[in-house]
């Protein structure tokens, strides 16, 4: 019977008459705050408010309202009626209480009569108030719209704790409910107690600031305050908050907010002067801060959600846009090297459409030498593999092109599927092609010059010894020690051997000059020089040899002294290069043109010929080394092809440029040009201090390879 009776939501008293209290059911005890220890067997007067007593005592009175005073000594009115509530039999009184309120409703119940042995003795219908129901009707009804208040107000920035504005219906909910003047709401947030709304705008809550709380610190706040009560401002001295409190307010009741037993903040409820409550708010307060504890958790897993989401967002986008720029393409194989799933890669790269690459397999598209490395992808060994990494293999485009990619695969087990990522390499493949040829052809021209440089040297020893000794022995025919048949012409013989060591000599002269150009040890020494001056003087020493041959040489000049920075001996060597190859092309009679003329800053010199010119479509290869325009030209002259890509040097060195203009049959044009600067604080060289016999050695050995056939 006792657990019938607890299992009642109506609040159930058993006294004696002498007003011992025998039982109290569960609900009238949680209401009240006793433990059944604390309150069994006193006397109901000793709990009963004192107006009450009086009329408690006159059985034969109606007495409609009886106050009983709570352990938290406060009194909780209840409303009884003795015509129906208050029952007597031989040893005990039942009575039945109801939470007051000044509208009364009623419905039909039950009411139990009990005998001295605690058996039920009958039942009788009594009017049941639904005034607790109706009770909770209105607050259901205010918590939802509280409920709705508090979703809005968590949509907030928890890091606005200084905004109060944007608080509206929950504190004037929470103000009626609880006929209070003042309401807080804390957030604990990142090890801080944040202030996040008040129903108080004024200076002292406008400039809240947050309170430092480890998670293990909230017990030492709230420990004051416990359930449903109310508490003086004075006797919180040393807590927290107190310095939060304003000054017209009297109690307090604060409340934590817990969801899982995880602690997320607390509310604040203030009253200017010191309030005795009718009624017990404390399943309010506790409805309140479930649904300010579950609407927290929702938004903060709500916004961890979203920061989630973005970060994921964010770093698919950065996967994405890895996968376009560090690798060109990604494909899902199947294991027998079926295309599943192609990026747009494959399409530009290959040049297939999309639905022709997905309808193909992977080693179609392999070149034949490099199959093989494919083989333990494709031969049913799959669970032997889990990553290939820089796996360079060669594919097939559309149009019969080859392709280099550098591969990346993995195996994905669960689903039997190949993870393919490539690189185009292609033109990293064809440079290192090039490179590798280019590092051969320098090592070959690197050798090729080490045995021109040896070869030279080589000749230019006996050659030396040649006329040395040629030399000798035209001193002796000229002083007749040498005595010869006057029917053999031996004067004619040793000049071809003079002519023909000149020959060698130039080849041997160019060929280590250009050899040093080409390793950068080949240097010019300029000086201050009167340009017009070594021309003419070159072309003078020239010019009987030029009137032997049936040729005029003119020299003609727009200004009789140019001063500019020159090596003498590289523009003496420039200028009889040229009038030779002039001479080689030139039939008697013809007429060679040496002219000087000057721009604002350069020196122009051209040498024009009427011999047989050159093709149009040779000019452009006429200064390449070893090249020769026809070997037809051959019958009359000899050469090297070494000679205009050595001038074309030479002028280059100087900072000048050279060029050429010729029509066949008419006649050739090379004209180079020279800047026109001086080196500051240095001497001009008038004089160039040269024998006549140098001069005339230079001329021979430059013409050696002219031989006159007619």
């Amino acid at each position: 019977m006792e657990n019938f009776l607890n299992n009642l939501n109506e609040k159930i008293l058993i006294i004696d008459y002498t007003g011992k209290i025998l039982f109290l059911n569960k609900s009238l005890l949680i209401q009240l705050g006793y433990k059944p220890n604390e309150i069994i067997n006193k006397n109901i007067l000793s709990l009963t408010f004192t107006k009450d007593i009086n009329a408690f005592l006159l059985k034969d009175t109606p007495l409609k309202n009886l106050y009983i005073i709570s352990k938290n000594s406060f009194p909780i009115e209840f409303n009884i009626n003795t015509s129906r509530g208050l029952y007597k039999n031989t040893d005990s009184i039942f009575i039945k209480l109801e939470n007051y309120t000044d509208n009364i409703t009623c419905d039909n119940h039950k009411n139990f009569i009990f005998n001295n042995k605690d058996n039920i003795k009958k039942f009788e219908r009594i009017d049941k108030s639904l005034t607790l129901k109706n009770n909770y009707e209105i607050d259901i009804a205010k918590s939802n719209v509280q409920l709705n208040s508090i979703n809005n107000l968590l949509k907030q920035n928890l890091d606005c704790t200084n905004e109060f504005t944007f608080f509206n219906e929950l504190s004037d909910a929470i103000l009626e409910s609880l006929n209070c003047d003042e309401f807080h709401a804390w957030i604990y947030f990142n090890e801080s107690l944040i202030p996040y709304c008040s129903s108080s705008y004024d200076e002292l809550t406008k400039n809240f600031q947050s309170i430092q709380l480890t998670h293990y610190q909230y017990e030492t706040l709230i420990k004051p305050f416990t359930g449903w009560g109310l508490y003086d401002i004075d006797s919180l001295a040393s807590n927290k908050l107190h310095k939060y409190y304003r000054k017209t307010i009297k109690q307090i009741c604060v409340q934590p907010i817990f969801y899982n037993n995880k602690f997320l903040g607390l509310i604040y409820i203030g009253y200017k002067d010191k309030f005795t409550p009718v009624v017990n708010r404390n399943d309010f307060i506790s409805t309140l801060c479930n649904h300010f504890g579950m609407s927290m958790h929702n938004y903060l897993l709500s916004n961890n959600l979203k920061i989630e989401l973005h970060k994921r967002l964010k770093t698919e986008k950065e996967l994405s846009f890895l996968l376009r720029t560090a690798t060109d393409l990604t494909a899902t194989i199947a294991s027998n090297g079926d295309f599943l799933k192609i990026n747009e890669g494959w399409i530009k790269l290959l040049g297939y459409t999309k639905e022709e690459l997905l309808s193909m397999n992977l080693l179609t598209l392999t070149h034949s030498n490099d199959k093989y490395k494919l083989h333990d992808l494709f031969s049913g060994n799959l669970d032997s593999i889990s990553t290939i990494t820089d796996l360079c293999i060669r594919l097939i485009t559309k149009n019969n092109c080859i392709k280099w990619l550098n591969w990346n695969c993995s195996y994905i087990n669960s689903d039997n599927v190949i993870m393919f990522t490539g690189k185009d390499i292609t033109d990293k493949k064809e440079l290192e092609i090039e490179k590798k040829l280019m590092e051969e052809s320098l090592h070959v021209e690197n050798i090729k010059n080490e045995f021109f440089a040896n070869i030279s040297h080589e000749f230019k020893t006996p050659l030396n010894i040649i006329l040395a000794s040629l030399q000798v022995i035209n001193h002796n025919i000229f002083n007749k020690n040498i005595k010869f048949s006057k029917d053999f012409n031996l004067k004619k013989y040793t000049n071809s051997i003079k002519q023909n060591s000149y020959r060698l000599l130039r080849l041997a002269n160019n060929l280590i000059d250009i050899t040093k150009i080409d390793s950068g040890y080949y240097e010019i020494q300029p000086k201050n020089c009167n340009i017009v001056s070594i021309i003419e003087d070159i072309t003078i020493s020239v010019a009987q040899y030029m009137k032997d041959k049936g040729i005029d040489l003119i020299f003609d000049t727009s200004f009789e002294e140019i001063i500019i920075s020159c090596d003498p001996d590289k523009i003496e060597r420039i200028m009889l290069n040229l009038l030779s190859n002039a001479v080689k092309y030139t039939k008697s009679p013809g007429i060679i043109n040496v002219f000087i003329d000057k721009t604002e800053d350069t020196v122009i010199i051209s040498v024009k010929d009427t011999g047989i010119g050159i093709p149009k479509e040779n000019i452009s290869i006429i200064f390449e080394r070893f090249i020769q325009v026809d070997d037809t030209l051959t019958r009359k002259c000899e050469g090297s092809g070494i000679g205009l890509s050595l001038v074309q040097s030479l002028v280059q060195m100087h900072g000048g440029k050279i060029a050429v203009y010729s029509t066949k049959d008419i006649g050739s044009e090379f004209t180079f040009t020279l800047p026109l600067q001086t080196i500051n604080n240095s001497d001009i060289i008038y004089n160039i201090n040269e024998d006549s016999h140098s001069k005339l050695d230079k001329c021979n050995i430059e013409f050696s390879d002219i031989y006159s056939l007619y």
